[in-house]
C-alpha cells in the first residue's frame, strides 16, 4: 500500500460521519493538506488516479458531511494542475456524476460558521469551486460531449447558474475595487516618500489583488467567456442582461481576461501557452469590437499622449488631476469607466 492510498483510506472513514471534536477536524484537514501536497508531484498523481481518488472525492462531495470541504480542495488541486492527469481526472469527475455535486455547492455554499476550523473561509471555498468548473472547461475543450455537458449547466433552469456567475462577479469586483483603492493610496504615499515603483513593487500589488477578488474574477470571467463563445450572440445578450440585473459591469470581463492572459506565466510552452492563447481567443470572440493590446503597448501609447499634452502646453494642474492607467492597481476599473463613457456599440447590438 502506497502513501497516497493510505491517505485516501483515512479520509474515506469520514464519508458517512463527521469528526466529533475540533482536534479530530484538524486531523482530518491535515490529511487533506497532505494529500494536496503529495499530488504536486507527477508520480503521486499517477498513484492518485490508480487509487480512484477522484471517484472518492466525488462521493465525499455528494455527502452532506464536513469531509466535502476537503474534497473540494483536493479536486481543485488535481484538476488545475494541467497535463494528462488533469484531463483524465476531469473525465472521471464527470463520468462519476461530479457535475451535480459541484454545481450544488456552486449555487449555495454549505454553512461553515458553526465550525471553528472553517470560519471566515467561505470566499476561499467559493474560489476553489469556480476554479474546479473553469478547470473542467479547460481540460475538456477537446472532448466535445463532456465539454458541452458542463456548458449546458449554465443554460438550464432559466439560466440560474449564469445568474450565479454574475452574482459572484459583482461581489468579487466590489472586493477588488476596495483593494485597489487602498493600493492606490499606498502607491501615492510611496511615490511621495521617494520610493521606486519597480517590478517587485508591482508584483506585490498584483499578488494582493489576486487575494482580494481578482483570482475569483479571472476564473468566473473565463467561465462566462467560454459559455458565450459556445452559445453565440444570443447568450452574450442574455449574459449582459444578467450582469445588469446583479449590478455588475460586463465590460470588466474583457479587461480581467486580457490581464489574466498577460499574467498566466511563461506563454512559450506547455499549459501556460495553451491557456494564454485560449483566453486571448475568447476575448476576441466575445468582444469582437475591442482591440487586445499588451500592457507594454498601452504604456507606450500613454507616454506618447503625455508627451503630446506637454508639447501642447496642457495645464500641469489638470494633468495632476487626471489619473492614468499606468497605475497597476486601478488599471481594470479605470479602463471600464472610460469605456462606459464612450462606448455604445454593445447596446446597439441588442
Amino acid at each position: 500500500m502506497n502513501g497516497v492510498e493510505t491517505l485516501a483510506q483515512t479520509i474515506a472513514k469520514y464519508r458517512k460521519k463527521d469528526p466529533t471534536t475540533d482536534d479530530e477536524i484538524e486531523f482530518m484537514e491535515n490529511i487533506y493538506d497532505s494529500l494536496c501536497s503529495s499530488i504536486l508531484f507527477p508520480a503521486n498523481k499517477t498513484l492518485f488516479m490508480d487509487c480512484e481518488c477522484v471517484e472518492l472525492m466525488v462521493l465525499l462531495l455528494r455527502e452532506r458531511k464536513l469531509s466535502r470541504f476537503g474534497a473540494i480542495r483536493v479536486l481543485d488541486f488535481i484538476l488545475s494542475g494541467g497535463g494528462e492527469h488533469s484531463e483524465t481526472a476531469a473525465k472521471a469527475f464527470i463520468e462519476h456524476l461530479g457535475l451535480a455535486a459541484i454545481f450544488g455547492v456552486f449555487m449555495k455554499l454549505p454553512k461553515m460558521k458553526k465550525y471553528n476550523a472553517y470560519k471566515g473561509m467561505e470566499s476561499k471555498y467559493e474560489e476553489h469551486i469556480v476554479t474546479i468548473i473553469a478547470s473542467l472547461l479547460r481540460e475538456l475543450k477537446n472532448n466535445t460531449d463532456l465539454f458541452q455537458r458542463v456548458i449546458a449547466k449554465f443554460l438550464e433552469k432559466n439560466f440560474s447558474k449564469s445568474v450565479r456567475l454574475a452574482e459572484l462577479h459583482a461581489v468579487a469586483e466590489e472586493k477588488l475595487r476596495a483593494c485597489e483603492r487602498e493600493l492606490s493610496d499606498e502607491r501615492e504615499s510611496a511615490i511621495a516618500a521617494g520610493e521606486i515603483i519597480d517590478e517587485e513593487f508591482e508584483d506585490e500589488e498584483y499578488l494582493e489583488r489576486t487575494e482580494n477578488g481578482l483570482s475569483v474574477l479571472q476564473q468566473v470571467d473565463f467561465i462566462v467567456a467560454e459559455v458565450i463563445h459556445s452559445c453565440g450572440d444570443e447568450m452574450r445578450r442574455q449574459m449582459k442582461k444578467l450582469f445588469k440585473l446583479k449590478s455588475a459591469n460586463f465590460n470588466t470581463v474583457f479587461h480581467v481576461l486580457v490581464e489574466y492572459a498577460e499574467n498566466i506565466g511563461d506563454e512559450t510552452e506547455g499549459k501556460e501557452k495553451s491557456t494564454t492563447l485560449r483566453v486571448r481567443d475568447l476575448c476576441a470572440s466575445v468582444f469582437p469590437n475591442k482591440k487586445i493590446t499588451s500592457k507594454e503597448t498601452e504604456e507606450e501609447a500613454e507616454e506618447e499622449v503625455a508627451e503630446n499634452r506637454t508639447n501642447n502646453g496642457t495645464n500641469a494642474e489638470k494633468e495632476t488631476k487626471e489619473p492614468t492607467s499606468t497605475t497597476t492597481t486601478t488599471n481594470i476599473h479605470e479602463k471600464v469607466v472610460v469605456e462606459d463613457k464612450r462606448e455604445s456599440e454593445d447596446e446597439e447590438d441588442e
